[in-house]
């Protein structure tokens, strides 16, 4: 019956054809602002403060500030609503760190509760509220609705960094939520978000990140897709191009170093579903019986296929306005049903497991999913490195993160000491992916703000 597709992830996946979960991608980057002073004034630079971009433009009084803020609260509200209704709703989460600091400050105080926005065309307002209690309530009531993944805490673009950071931005992730939401939430993170998507080719350094993945505990990573096979950076071993096969099945991606190999679970990105563009949930229920029309026709191995469309959660009219109303909410009420179902993804990568194994094994994972393969140059969310490795500022910019991190690890028997921490942080905020995705000036003079930002903390270290 549409709308009442509910069971255990076993259940679901004996009945279903295909499984979707829309996930949602939710990142504001720190910024340098001084009350009221033009931000990139270079000789003001000391005495800016740093804080998040939602709180800037809530100081400033930007409405869609607002509609961000409500963007945020919004899939710990309907989750609850559309489950105090009876329906099985399920969504995956990534909020970068730098969000979640800024959420924690802005919830520490009232504000939320009593600020109040625009929902729908009849012109009822609702309360932002609480965003974080409201996740730590949902979190709490239905952890099998809501699934976080981890990150790197600063948004970082990983194929960018210095390498020497990889480990630290994925560290900061994992103690901010585990500050906020407790040791049993954090066991539950089992995915990893890669910010931006971005993912190196040459195989010592994608062994490098996948040790550094699997080190922090996690046990899968999502991968960039594009609908352009020669743009799209992945590929099945054999070379083959198939949509059906590199999108909608779980996949098993190792890079070796020598005598040792590194090897991990993935999903990979849907890229026929845009919630950005408005794809509703007729769309959505409509693109996946395509999907399971075409599979059936290659008569796949892996079955149900696995839709994961991700998108920005707070970017643009629809996302702050309509998705909830016009696609999440719809497609629970009224499309899914025993053939299109929904699970969240380490939800079905276990009841696959269990399926094809007897048991969860992620170290037998490779028995069960299909190998694939990132192409040499590697790639992101957009198919290439351009908006983070192409031009001559951002490059500058690179190099001279480079030297700060070279400079930075001479000091690592101060590793201990509050001062290094926030040299680290520095650092490491400095890797903000968003100083040099942009192109504009004011993104550019972010990053150099914060490059000389560090510099300052990691003079005050002495000498190595």
């Amino acid at each position: 019956m549409p709308g009442k597709a509910k069971g255990s992830p076993d259940q679901k996946l004996a009945l279903a054809k295909a499984i979707y979960v829309p996930w949602l991608h939710m990142h504001q980057p720190l910024i340098w602002f001084v009350y009221p002073k033009n931000i990139l004034n270079p000789k003001r630079w000391e005495n800016e403060s740093l804080i998040g971009n939602l709180e800037k433009m809530l100081y400033e009084g930007n409405y869609d500030a607002l509609k961000m803020a409500m963007a945020y609260s919004n899939p710990a509200k309907f989750v609850t609503r559309l489950r105090e209704d009876g329906l099985d709703p399920k969504i995956m989460l990534d909020f970068s760190g730098t969000l979640l600091e800024s959420l924690e400050r802005l919830c520490s105080s009232d504000d939320f509760n009593n600020t109040y926005v625009r929902v729908d065309m009849a012109g009822r307002d609702e309360s932002v509220g609480n965003i974080i209690e409201q996740y730590k309530t949902a979190l709490a009531k239905y952890p099998d609705a809501i699934e976080f993944t981890g990150t790197g805490y600063y948004h970082p673009y990983f194929p960018a960094i210095p390498k020497a950071d990889w480990g630290a931005q994925i560290g900061r992730w994992r103690e901010k939520f585990k500050s906020l939401f407790g040791e049993k939430a954090l066991s539950n993170v089992k995915g990893f978000w890669l910010p931006e998507m971005g993912i190196p080719g040459e195989e010592a350094d994608l062994f490098q990140l996948i040790r550094e993945i699997k080190r922090a505990g996690y046990k899968w990573l999502i991968l960039p897709a594009v609908e352009n096979p020669g743009a799209c950076p992945l590929e099945l071993p054999s070379g083959e191009w198939n949509r059906f096969r590199i999108f909608n099945e779980p996949h098993i991606l190792s890079a070796s170093a020598g005598s040792e190999t590194e090897s991990i679970v993935t999903v990979v990105r849907e890229p026929g579903i845009d919630h950005q563009s408005g794809c509703g949930a007729g769309g959505v229920y409509d693109k996946a019986n395509w999907v399971i029309r075409e599979r059936a026709a290659l008569k796949a191995s892996i079955s149900p296929a696995l839709l994961v469309p991700t998108s920005d959660g707070e970017n643009g009219n629809v996302m702050m306005n309509q998705f909830f109303f016009d696609s999440f909410t719809p497609f629970y009420t009224r499309f899914a049903d025993d053939k299109v179902s929904s699970l969240c993804v380490s939800e079905y990568l276990e009841a696959m497991q269990k399926k094809v194994l007897g048991k969860v094994d992620w170290e037998r994972a490779g028995e069960a999913f299909s190998p694939i393969s990132i192409k040499k140059k590697g790639g992101s969310w957009i198919g290439g490195h351009q908006q983070w490795l192409e031009g001559d500022r951002r490059l500058a910019i690179k190099r001279k993160i480079d030297k700060l991190s070279e400079r930075l690890h001479k000091f690592e028997k101060l590793r201990t000491k509050p001062a290094f921490r926030e040299a680290e942080d520095a650092v490491l905020n400095s890797e903000t992916s968003c100083y040099v995705y942009w192109g504009s000036d004011f993104w550019f003079d972010q990053g150099e703000v914060s490059i000389k930002y560090a510099e300052k903390k990691i003079d005050g270290l002495g000498k190595p």
